[in-house]
């Protein structure tokens, strides 16, 4: 894959309705979750490669983190204007947030180690961005090959613009923390330890995402439903849970590469030369 490099992004939300994907509040909460999630996680990521520079001394990969890191803070910014939309429509889920901060700035901060030394607590946080890498691919995957069918549905093109642009940079950027991991001497034994904690809290943080959103959504009708969450995996809305299990799993075998799931790179890249040339007009 080419050099990748950090690029600015403005989308305008101005015009986007609270629920942007027309008559269904649960399917809008369900990806809007996404906002809540990554701006926390991405600047945790940065704080790590941070942490973790010093230790490499490849002058190509330290470049490629140095990308990555300016990729994060842009994207974590980008979704905070998104949560900035919500909480101008009432919504503002503070105590949701304030967990996740929690989690990611003290139980996995760098003072935060569990009777670990300084490199070995850097390597387990670091196979924990990983595993998350490979989870947030997984997503970015699934909305590249089917965004049309969100389209379809009337999904805002502002929302949509800012998601297929992340889910691009996502694929871009795909290696960078396997490659980390790699040249600080982790074992396939740290990432399967770290997937299997993190699949099953990702799942869980976000079933209680769209739960929360919901609730505090005084136009929404009852509560989140595992029976819709089904049914908009059935039509394409959502990826399926069998499938994302499927391609957890392929993170788990030994000998497993990130390179091996680049098949979607090309409608990564076209996207991306769509953008910036939209931006540059």
């Amino acid at each position: 894959m080419p050099a990748f490099h950090p690029r600015l992004a403005a989308f305008d939300f101005s015009r986007t309705p609270l629920h942007w994907m027309p008559g269904d509040p649960q399917l809008t909460h369900t990806i809007n979750v996404l906002h809540l999630l990554l701006p926390a996680g991405e600047r945790w990521f940065v704080d790590v490669f941070k942490d973790a520079l010093p230790h490499v001394k490849n002058p190509e990969l330290r470049r490629r983190m140095k990308a990555f890191m300016g990729q994060e803070e842009i994207h974590a910014r980008a979704h905070e204007a998104i949560m900035g939309h919500l909480r101008a429509q009432g919504i503002d889920p503070a105590p949701y947030l304030e967990r996740l901060d929690w989690m990611f700035e003290t139980l996995l901060s760098k003072n935060a180690r569990p009777f670990l030394g300084e490199r070995a607590w850097l390597v387990r946080r670091l196979s924990v961005v990983a595993a998350i890498e490979h989870v947030t691919c997984v997503l970015a995957t699934w909305l590249l090959s089917n965004h049309q069918r969100l389209e379809a549905k009337g999904a805002d093109g502002a929302m949509l613009d800012c998601l297929k642009w992340h889910a691009s940079e996502e694929v871009e950027h795909r290696r960078v923390a396997y490659e980390v991991l790699q040249a600080l001497g982790a074992s396939g034994w740290h990432r399967a330890a770290a997937m299997a904690v993190v699949f099953p809290v990702l799942t869980g943080i976000w079933a209680r995402g769209t739960s929360t959103l919901m609730r505090l959504d005084p136009t929404a009708p009852g509560r989140a439903s595992w029976a819709r969450f089904a049914r908009h995996g059935l039509d394409g809305t959502l990826p399926t849970f069998p499938g994302i299990t499927v391609a957890i799993a392929r993170y788990l075998k030994p000998g497993h590469d990130p390179h091996d799931e680049n098949a979607v790179w090309p409608l990564a890249r076209a996207f991306l030369r769509d953008y910036e040339g939209r931006l540059a007009a």
